[in-house]
């Protein structure tokens, strides 16, 4: 009797084992939900058959339009030139009561760097109630378009005309070949793309790489508030050209992204495949540390947008 009553005892718990496992491992529907606006949206309108390689930009009113469409959906917005019809983007931010993180882009021609700055610190100062923030150039020193003291006369020079925080936008690893550049600005932005890593990282490591680089920076730069601009993992693109063999891609799961206070979204620019040396940037948006979420997806017209998140470290931006 005493056998009996351990052969049902090892049963009992070889089921309730085997039940166990099966629970906390069953598929499990993931809901894509977020109960306030995004933080702030990264902002390049443009459509297809629009480029600032063939001098195509969006019109006013299709800028008004896509802008528009983020009200509800979006608290602020970063444009990444301060030219080429996003000059109307502070006034129109004003009418629909968003926020502006303002940009220059800095690249290889000297004059329209110069008119950059001048649209930028004109705009800081018209609209200081909707501009929050500004930044001055965008991967300068990854394109090598500019030496980091050139860049550094541009960030000063912004500095001194300006009472918005300045920062410059670049991945990550560029802070840290040029340190110099974190001690001229306000706040570090910096841009966690782990898939295109001189080391690729797979996508099941690419949540774990955004945090662990986030960290990283927060200790290298102590008291420097930080934000990321640009994080996650591609869409579209040349991706078997770079995956191994034993990354997997998701088109139907969702990998988890670190949650954090200050979220953004970015409208699908369709040209920047051909400019961003031979990389195609469908980078879908972004993520830093905290609870754990998931990236969205989703199409609106006139606008596309892709989940991106941005944090801030110490301080207040």
């Amino acid at each position: 009797m005493r056998i009996v009553h351990v052969l049902l005892f090892v049963a009992v718990t070889v089921f309730a084992s085997i039940a166990g496992w099966w629970w906390f491992n069953r598929p499990v529907s993931v809901e894509l939900a977020f109960n306030e606006p995004f933080p702030s949206v990264s902002f390049a309108p443009f459509r297809r058959g629009q480029s600032p390689i063939s001098k195509e930009y969006p019109p006013p009113q299709q800028v008004e339009e896509d802008l528009k469409s983020l009200v509800g959906v979006a608290k602020g917005v970063r444009t990444y030139t301060s030219r080429e019809g996003m000059e109307i983007v502070p006034e129109l931010a004003r009418k629909y009561g968003i926020e502006v993180t303002h940009s220059a882009w800095l690249g290889k021609k000297l004059d329209v760097n110069a008119a950059e700055v001048d649209n930028l610190i004109k705009a800081a100062n018209d609209y200081p109630d909707s501009i929050n923030r500004v930044i001055v150039g965008n991967e300068v020193l990854l394109r090598q378009d500019l030496k980091p003291d050139q860049l550094i006369a541009y960030i000063r020079q912004v500095r001194a005309a300006v009472k918005q925080p300045v920062s410059y936008a670049d991945v990550w690893a560029f802070y840290l070949r040029y340190p110099e550049v974190a001690n001229e600005v306000d706040f570090i932005t910096i841009h966690i793309l782990p898939y295109w890593e001189d080391e690729p990282i797979g996508v099941e490591g690419a949540a774990e790489h955004i945090v662990k680089i986030y960290r990283m920076m927060q200790e290298k730069f102590p008291g420097k508030p930080i934000l990321i601009g640009e994080a996650g993992w591609p869409t579209r693109g040349a991706i078997a050209a770079r995956r191994p063999s034993t990354w997997k891609t998701p088109p139907s799961s969702c990998v988890p992204w670190p949650r954090s206070p200050r979220k953004t979204a970015s409208i699908t620019t369709w040209w920047r495949p051909s400019t961003n040396r031979g990389r195609p940037s469908w980078k879908a948006p972004s993520a830093p540390s905290g609870a754990w979420s998931t990236p969205i997806a989703w199409s609106s017209s006139p606008c596309r947008a892709r989940c991106r998140t941005t944090r801030t470290g110490a301080g207040t931006l």
